[in-house]
């Protein structure tokens, strides 16, 4: 209740607010909790602070109302009534629930991904063929860019302003170069390699997994998703595990069904 009075300090407004609070009573979680999103109903919803976390009867007003009222059970006893039922504030405008994702963001229309059965994240870029979310450039790859091996026609999550001119295919995944590329005149003849010549990438390389993970050995591209309490999970190419930014894995999902591209360092807009 006090989250906007004691976010940046702890003082007049915040302990008035905290001994408001502690005559008048709180909530079990914030207003704006989706409940779809949450893991269990019955342990996360809106209800009115009745006892506390060990099991004790809590002594405030709203509590004693609520118990001597019979509304002590009720799903959004403590919802705030601004806006009807399913719908939350935001920007002054009571929106559908439906339309934020699971972190509490709001998205724009068609512009949310669903990461797996829990979480889902706004995209605000381009939603891929596959699921994925393109923060970059969406390119449609196609000749005359060079390439090695079969042809590529699937269309990749690029940097922005940068066009790929170099495609290398190995198995079932991809390596792409953006422009410049250099040849080299060299002799060296190979089977694989009849002209002699080496390139040479002085661009972004991106490399795309036989998963549609975008990784980078210059670390120029992320995949990333939010959870639910907005930490960021990105999967690191050396462990091929999602991790947070504080190289913690426990707390992301590891088998994520889609996330976003990003070409600009998740990490880093964190702090």
């Amino acid at each position: 209740i006090c989250a906007t009075e004691c976010q940046n300090n702890q003082g007049t407004e915040c302990y008035t607010c905290r001994m408001a609070e502690r005559i008048w009573g709180n909530c079990e979680a914030p207003s704006s909790t989706i409940l779809a999103t949450l893991e269990s109903e019955q342990q996360y919803h809106n209800k009115i602070r009745t006892n506390d976390n060990y099991g004790n009867s809590v002594d405030t007003l709203l509590a004693w109302f609520a118990q001597n009222t019979g509304t002590a059970n009720v799903t959004d006893s403590c919802r705030d009534t601004s806006c009807p039922p399913d719908f939350i504030l935001a920007n002054n405008q009571c929106l559908p629930a439906s339309d934020f994702d699971s972190a509490g963001n709001h998205c724009k229309s068609g512009e949310k991904i669903k990461i797996n059965d829990q979480i889902t994240n706004c995209c605000n870029g381009t939603i891929l063929k596959n699921g994925k979310c393109c923060l970059g450039n969406y390119t449609t790859v196609n000749p005359p860019a060079t390439y090695f091996g079969t042809k590529p026609e699937s269309s990749v999550c690029s940097p922005q302003e940068q066009t790929l001119s170099l495609v290398v295919n190995y198995g079932n995944g991809q390596i792409y170069c953006t422009s410049p590329i250099d040849w080299t005149n060299g002799t060296n003849t190979t089977e694989n390699y009849p002209n002699g010549q080496t390139v040479t990438c002085n661009g972004t390389v991106i490399q795309i997994d036989d998963a549609n993970h975008y990784t980078s050995p210059s670390g120029a591209v992320w995949s990333y998703y939010k959870t639910q309490d907005k930490t960021t999970c990105y999967y690191d190419t050396n462990t091929q595990k999602w991790t947070t930014c504080d190289e913690k894995t426990d707390v992301c999902e590891q088998n994520p069904t889609n996330w976003l591209i990003s070409y600009q360092n998740v990490c880093k807009q964190d702090t």
